[in-house]
């Protein structure tokens, strides 16, 4: 009998589904769906038509199984239909459910109490894979691509986010009058912030520093691949951790001005190793190396000409860069941190 699902959440190895009874279920995710629902097909005497779709494949697998049910979901399988038309594919997981969330814990670092019982972990670990924190962590980790600058990489994630088929909307450059943040500037321009998604009423803004050293290769345009400069050398290191920080703070008026804004995340990525390490005389208050924690008041200390150009930061939490995470990108190493505010 297939049952009803009220939650479910993936990764590219896993899927773990929360029923309507409560219950707690994990699979391994097939790698390929096709060949998973050919193995089902045959287990169930389902015949079928070798060029089907995968999608075709799924809709007609999942009428003929389990009679016109939204999916199959039972002891055994999970095949399902996500929002986007994909066709996700499952078999249950060969321990007990509760081993198997702990497996998934530890792999995503997921952090939990021993004496938890299975229901508890479960909906924790489906809390996890279904936030916008992880999907970020998601995109950096599974993405091959080299990104030419920010917005190459901005446009990239919020496509990625907009797939997933879990948020209502998913904005580029959200902009608001400056003067609703910072009610003393003198500025007419907007604050615009990298991404914005919204979720049952909610939006989370993203806001994301791409800082990189000079790379040479081939870069691909217009179906040719001249040699040349891939990355450009930014420099500029002590502006660089200091848009960090002002981007946090920017996230902090924005919760306080807007109640449906309940948290945001400052995502920096960067193939210049200097910013995870300590930073010193006036751009110490603005250094980031794993660990860096910051409240109050962020000033250039002695360096009058910055401080005239770059106002003081200042937050009224406590932030901390709790670590920094590699990923490798067509062969050039990437070192990203990420800070929810």
């Amino acid at each position: 009998m297939t049952k009803q699902i009220k939650q479910v959440a993936i990764t590219e190895e896993y899927i773990v589904v929360r029923y309507e009874d409560d219950s707690i279920c994990v699979y391994n995710r097939y790698g390929n769906a096709k060949e998973a629902l050919r193995k089902i097909a045959n287990e169930h005497g389902v015949e079928y038509n070798t060029n089907w779709t995968t999608r075709q494949f799924g809709k007609k697998l999942i009428d003929a199984v389990d009679n016109g049910a939204p999916a199959i979901a039972n002891d055994h399988y999970i095949v399902y239909i996500d929002a986007n038309g994909t066709v996700i594919c499952g078999e249950r997981f060969e321990g007990d459910t509760k081993e198997g969330l702990r497996v998934i814990a530890e792999k995503y670092n997921i952090s939990y109490q021993k004496e938890w019982n299975t229901h508890q972990l479960g909906r924790k670990i489906i809390e996890h894979l279904l936030s916008v924190r992880f999907h970020i962590e998601e995109f950096l980790r599974e993405n091959t691509k080299l990104f030419y600058n920010e917005r190459d990489l901005q446009v990239n994630l919020a496509l990625f986010l907009k797939n997933k088929g879990y948020y209502k909307n998913v904005f580029l450059e959200y902009s608001l009058p400056t003067k609703m943040l910072y009610p003393n500037s003198k500025s007419s321009a907007d604050v615009r912030i990298d991404i914005v998604v919204e979720k049952n009423g909610k939006f989370i803004p993203i806001e994301l520093k791409y800082k990189t050293e000079k790379v040479t290769g081939e870069l691909y345009r217009f179906g040719e691949k001249p040699l040349g400069t891939i990355l450009k050398k930014q420099g500029a290191q002590n502006i660089g951790k200091y848009s960090f920080w002002k981007d946090i703070e920017r996230i902090e008026r924005i919760k306080e001005n807007f109640k449906n804004v309940q948290t945001g995340y400052c995502v920096f990525i960067t193939n210049d190793k200097s910013y995870t390490q300590p930073s010193g005389g006036a751009t110490a208050p603005f250094s980031m190396e794993a660990g860096a924690t910051r409240m109050g008041n962020l000033d250039w200390d002695d360096d009058v000409e910055l401080a005239n150009r770059l106002s003081t930061i200042s937050l009224k939490e406590k932030h901390t860069i709790k670590k920094w995470d590699t990923t490798e990108n067509e062969g050039v190493t990437f070192h990203y941190c990420i800070v929810e505010v």
